[in-house]
């Protein structure tokens, strides 16, 4: 294998689009102040979403 072709340590993930370089620094303070420390703020961002929502009526199942 050359140097060209090495496998990444990690694949970018899609949550270091809100958290990753100097301009996302606010966002960052957000999730420290959440009570997040930086290892946690390192680590992937999950979130569980559904469709259901009592805000309209037309949601209503």
């Amino acid at each position: 294998m050359s140097a060209d072709e090495r496998i990444p340590l990690r694949a970018p993930m899609r949550s270091d689009a809100i958290k990753t370089g100097p301009d996302r620094a606010p966002a960052r303070a957000m999730l420290h102040a959440t009570g997040l420390d930086a290892e946690a703020i390192a680590r992937p961002l999950v979130a569980v979403v559904h469709t259901w929502s009592n805000i309209s009526p037309c949601n209503l199942n």
